[in-house]
């Protein structure tokens, strides 16, 4: 698998890519929204309920255009209000336990901390996670991220890990130039060949 650099020609795509300084600016009834929105998701179990919320946060997020903050895994971060992934972990709260204990698995195998590569790594959200449940067993995450967007708000999140690296660069069969990343929604990006 060869690194296809976003970058100007020139630049290392292996190199780590300058950080923006400081938290982006958040929208704060956005990132209020989000909060009330994640603290009421137990009424998704109510099938009117359920097409209720899902309603009101499809329309918060096609207006929320600057980034939201989040507390996740003990950790505050920003994103965009579209990104799923604070739903998700409390809709399903085990979602994540088959890689925490891979992680903790190889790394007792290995008898020391193991270094962690999470290729699409949008927010950091990953790092994050392993940083709150496996300190013990990591001792790097290194995040790659092609989207500029997410690569921002991924350098901003992963300021508070001491062991954690992004790159941005995108991953394909050969060096070159990367397609243009399309937004499908707010949370993510896809590349077309």
């Amino acid at each position: 698998m060869a690194v296809i650099s976003r970058e100007a020609e020139g630049d290392r795509p292996s190199t780590d890519v300058q950080a923006p300084t400081g938290r982006p600016d958040v929208s704060l009834p956005g990132s209020i929204a989000l909060v009330i929105l994640l603290h009421a998701h137990l009424l998704n179990r109510l099938p009117v309920a359920s097409r209720l919320w899902k309603s009101i946060y499809g329309a918060i997020s096609r207006r929320v255009s600057k980034p939201v903050s989040v507390h996740v895994h003990g950790y505050s971060f920003v994103q965009p209000f579209g990104y799923t992934y604070p739903v998700y972990a409390r809709w399903f709260p085990h979602l994540n336990d088959p890689l925490l204990e891979l992680v903790h698995e190889a790394a007792r195998h290995r008898g020391r901390a193991v270094r962690v590569v999470d290729v699409g790594a949008a927010i950091g959200d990953t790092a994050i996670l392993l940083a709150s449940n496996c300190q013990d067993d990591v001792c790097q995450i290194v995040c790659i991220e092609g989207d500029e967007t997410f690569f921002a708000l991924l350098s901003v999140n992963l300021a508070c890990l001491g062991n954690a690296r992004a790159i941005r660069a995108v991953l394909g069969e050969r060096d070159g130039e990367a397609p243009s990343l399309v937004k499908v929604h707010p949370g993510t990006a896809s590349a077309l060949a």
